[in-house]
């Protein structure tokens, strides 16, 4: 069992990254640049939290050098469907898709 959940709603430039625990309550969010210097400022955030699970939305092949560099780094992922995360359900407080890509 995982005790934290990041989902990562991908993007050409940027990705966004929020954080929560396994009791749903958000721990921190924040956007890196994809390229490795963002990818590493976001290995840094992950390693504060231990047995994570990433969540990336791999939305036109925008996470995969980003995902690479997660599994090299002993990172756990899970690639989230981006059709799911576009789903109509009912307003969650805080950050809603990355929230959503954890959910699922």
């Amino acid at each position: 069992m995982y005790e934290f959940y990041a989902g990562c709603d991908t993007h050409k430039e940027k990705h966004f990254i929020s954080i929560i625990n396994a009791k749903g309550q958000a721990q921190e969010s924040f956007e890196i640049l994809n390229s490795p210097k963002g990818w590493t400022n976001s290995l840094n955030k992950f390693k504060k939290y231990p047995k994570i699970l990433i969540g990336i939305e791999n939305t036109a092949n925008y996470a995969r050098k980003f995902s690479k560099y997660l599994l090299q780094n002993n990172q756990k992922l899970k690639e989230v469907n981006p059709v799911f995360t576009g789903k109509k359900e009912k307003p969650i407080p805080v950050p809603t898709k990355q929230i959503r890509l954890i959910r699922l």
